[in-house]
């Protein structure tokens, strides 16, 4: 083989060796960016899914304390209002003395009073 050719395939194998190793260097370096916004994104997601958790956990401690509050105060005061009407109602021979208590425990219970006519 002559000099020149030989120069020529050297040439062309250095060349391919740069090719190749550039398009591997960056795109190691290429993946190395994207693992690193993969990682951030990740890691943003976890926090915001762990804020929700924490606000989703706080709204139902919330909530089961009024649902608590409100059965508390429906034994106490509301239940036996509603049978105490019953029971006079079911004593009474008036219509007139059933809508009174009737409009007793709405007036109690709603804060609504009756309109007269």
């Amino acid at each position: 083989m002559n000099l020149n050719l030989m120069n020529l395939l050297a040439a062309i194998i250095v060349t391919a060796i740069l090719c190749v190793g550039s398009y591997f260097w960056g795109g190691h370096q290429e993946a190395k960016k994207l693992e690193a916004i993969k990682s951030a994104m990740h890691s943003e997601t976890k926090r915001a899914l762990d804020d929700i958790k924490g606000e989703v956990s706080r709204v139902e401690t919330e909530y089961n304390a009024k649902i608590k509050k409100m059965q508390e105060q429906w034994d106490t005061e509301i239940g036996p209002l509603i049978l105490a009407t019953k029971k006079k109602c079911k004593n009474s021979s008036s219509s007139s003395a059933c809508n009174a208590a009737n409009n007793a425990v709405l007036e109690s219970v709603f804060n609504l009073k009756q309109k007269n006519n």
